[in-house]
């Protein structure tokens, strides 16, 4: 069992290298080639180029530069179907973005639990930058493809990593041309053929301006940790079972369970509706970071922290940076 990577990159010049490094040392048994979708003038193609003069399983795919995200996987999945030794339906491919690296075996691990789960697509932890981070679902990206469906995704993969069968690729049209957004989409297409997407986010971070929920608790692992800033007068973005299920910390409970245009539906709604009672929020941000209450008492608990900005703490955010500009004799000033 093996794959190919497709790595759509532009502008990725500064952060290709440790991708590939993570692919070429830490996965090499199972990724047979690694295929870098770029423009050429790209700096990022020089970087490609020098790769494989180190090693002949990282390509050069050349795409025009307009290229969406989802185009460019399309592009680089194209290029390793021309010359795949294995029929399509018996291949894997994993796309990467180009500001990423998979822990060691991560792959393999990937391929482990897509075959045990039957699922067409599966997302693996990642590392950015070096250093390992969570796997994390930023729904932000989602924001404008979202508000052209119907109903939100239920599986949300991140659209760093991703392990996909070649024949589930085929059969759901690949990836639109489309940035953001295109995994939501490519994996809604997934789900309309029957489907399954293995989720696995620790943390998810909600910021729509939604009038249905865009978060499910049953979308969400037990252990996860979700961030949700968005807000709109007429809707929420999490319902109320996500709010039941988990310890809620806010920023200013006086703010957030506010009645009128400030305050937050996700909360209030479930209150409204007897789900959960007035006294269901844990406590104020600031009061854990002080340590005087605590926060996750265990690792299988879901934790929400809700956000609908206080103004007072925005200026005061504000004055210290201005403070600080003053101090060290940068930024400019502008008179209106």
């Amino acid at each position: 069992m093996s794959c190919v990577a497709v790595i759509p990159a532009r502008r990725a010049e500064r952060t290709l290298a440790a991708t590939l490094e993570s692919l070429r040392l830490g996965n090499a048994d199972f990724v047979e080639r690694v295929l870098v979708v770029t423009s050429d003038g790209d700096p990022t193609a020089d970087v490609a180029r020098a790769w494989h003069e180190r090693d002949a399983r990282v390509e050069l795919v050349l795409a025009p530069h307009d290229r969406t995200a989802g185009r460019a996987r399309c592009d680089g999945y194209a290029a390793a179907r021309l010359s795949m030794s294995a029929a399509c339906e018996e291949t894997n491919v994993l796309f990467v973005d180009a500001d990423c690296r998979l822990e060691n075996g991560g792959a393999r691990r990937l391929a482990t639990a897509m075959n045990a789960s039957g699922a067409a697509a599966v997302t693996p932890r990642i590392a950015r930058e070096g250093g390992l981070v969570a796997r994390a679902r930023h729904i932000l990206e989602f924001k404008e493809a979202a508000s052209r469906r119907p109903a939100p995704a239920a599986w949300l993969p991140p659209s760093t990593v991703m392990l996909c069968r070649g024949a589930a690729f085929e059969r759901a049209g690949g990836f639109p041309d489309l940035w953001p957004g295109e995994d939501l989409v490519f994996t809604q297409k997934l789900r309309d053929l029957g489907e399954t997407v293995v989720r696995s986010a620790d943390v998810v971070c909600a910021t729509t301006h939604a009038e249905e929920p865009v978060l499910r608790r049953e979308w969400l692992r037990d252990g996860a940790h979700v961030n949700s800033v968005g807000w709109t007068p007429t809707g929420r973005e999490v319902d109320a079972e996500t709010v039941r299920d988990a310890l809620v910390v806010v920023e200013s409970l006086a703010s957030a369970l506010s009645e009128g245009p400030g305050g937050s539906n996700d909360l209030r709604w479930p209150v409204r509706d007897g789900v959960v009672g007035p006294d269901h929020v844990h406590t104020e941000v600031g009061e854990v970071l002080a340590g005087s209450k605590p926060g996750r008492t265990s690792d299988d608990q879901i934790t929400l922290y809700k956000s609908v900005g206080v103004a007072v703490q925005d200026a005061a955010a504000a004055g210290l940076v201005l403070r600080a500009a003053r101090r060290q004799g940068v930024g400019r000033e502008i008179e209106v």
